[in-house]
């Protein structure tokens, strides 16, 4: 089969051929590969935070809500205090323990 100059050197040229572009494939495989799990990485932890930012402002809400009640404590009729809490804060309930 390889035994013409011709045959020989088509041969190498095929295999040359073949091999870098079974080389480029491999590195533009890895390469965007590499790029595409950055970019998951940085978007997974975008949204991360931005959820924990958002539950951070809503507990940090509720706290204030609650925290107003400490004047309620000591009224003699705390109802009203109770019903506008329960109003603001979106509560299902409220009460004093």
């Amino acid at each position: 089969m390889f035994q013409t100059l011709r045959a020989r050197l088509i041969a190498i040229c095929v295999a040359i051929t073949v091999f870098s572009l079974l080389t480029l494939a491999l590195a533009t495989f890895f390469m965007v590969r590499k790029d595409t799990l950055t970019q998951l990485d940085y978007r997974v932890g975008q949204v991360t935070r931005s959820h924990a930012n958002e539950l951070a402002e809503w507990v940090r809400e509720k706290q204030r809500i609650t925290g107003s009640l400490k004047l309620a404590v000591g009224q003699s009729e705390p109802l009203p205090f109770l019903r506008a809490a329960k109003q603001a804060g979106a509560f299902d309930d409220t009460y004093f323990v």
